[in-house]
């Protein structure tokens, strides 16, 4: 959820136009060096709806600035703001993510990035714990912010009210642990706009949406590309991921398998039988393009647009 000042309500409501930036570990590039920027966050897949996700967010941006000043992995922090003749609004915040790959033009100097959010750190096994299991959804949820080094967003909590024992999960990732909670309340996980941790509900929408599901916004910058760039000038505009079309009721297997238990008890006391054998992670369709994690490379040649 995006909190938004008066002087930007009131910008917004007038003849206006939107500026963006963003910070690249600690270090401001404006639209005098942005060519493009684009987000994007497919929260409940593509064509029709589907439930129990749990996408990485992503980021695309061009922009003329030095390579060798950027580190590996950098953050990369989108902002944007709403601007007319004679005011400009705060900064707003759209997104936390990490550079993985990125690649310069030899002929023009463009440097092109590309980025998830922490998200793309769930493709991982889960992690062993000390507690007993089945554990809280609530407690795993929390469990799984601390391994991606985010908070929780204030609304999950609110929504996560069904008291449900997660089973053990072994040869489980925690994005698959993820998924499978976000099914059992109708939902999927993101990241949102300030990086925490947020449980939305397709039963829900009117009431937990937030930039992160509904934001469109198109900019251009006052620096245009030179023709032999062929570079975008959209520098804000979120989009659906393409993924595969397929039914969550078919496709995940935690869900069909898994008994909905609710834990009155804290679980303490519960069962410590492990999840089902899981299906091989190349069967699953939210596995199906996902890169390597982390993986940044610098092509020792650029290729010519």
């Amino acid at each position: 959820m995006q909190n938004t000042s008066q002087l930007y309500q009131s910008i917004l409501s007038g003849l206006h136009r939107f500026e963006v930036k963003v910070n690249i570990a600690g270090t401001d590039y404006g639209m005098d060096q942005l060519v493009s920027l684009r987000t994007a966050n497919a929260v409940f897949g593509t064509g029709s709806p589907q439930i129990g996700l749990a996408p990485a967010g992503e980021i695309s941006l061009s922009l003329y600035a030095d390579s060798a000043a950027i580190p590996r992995m950098a953050e990369l922090r989108p902002y944007v703001r709403v601007v007319n003749d004679t005011q400009q609004s705060e900064w707003i915040a759209k997104g936390v993510y990490y550079l993985d790959t990125r690649e310069t033009n030899a002929d023009t100097g463009l440097l092109t990035i590309h980025g998830y959010d922490a998200m793309l750190m769930t493709e991982r096994s889960y992690p062993s714990t000390s507690h007993a299991w089945p554990y809280l959804d609530v407690s795993v949820v929390n469990e799984i912010a601390g391994v991606l080094g985010v908070t929780v967003d204030s609304r999950t909590a609110t929504l996560m009210t069904g008291g449900y024992a997660v089973p053990l999960p072994a040869q489980y990732t925690v994005r698959e642990t993820l998924q499978y909670i976000a099914a059992l309340y109708g939902g999927s996980f993101v990241l949102t706009d300030s990086g925490a941790l947020h449980l939305v509900c397709l039963w829900n929408l009117a009431s937990t949406a937030d930039a992160a599901v509904s934001s469109h916004h198109r900019l251009e910058t006052s620096r245009p590309a030179p023709a032999s760039a062929s570079c975008s000038t959209t520098i804000w505009k979120s989009f659906p991921v393409p993924r595969p079309a397929t039914s969550m009721r078919s496709a995940v297997p935690m869900r069909r398998r898994l008994p909905r238990t609710r834990c009155s008890t804290g679980c303490a006391a519960s069962s410590t039988a492990p999840m089902p054998p899981r299906t091989p992670s190349s069967t699953l369709p939210w596995s199906w393009g996902i890169p390597s994690l982390w993986v940044e490379s610098s092509p020792a040649s650029s290729p010519a647009h």
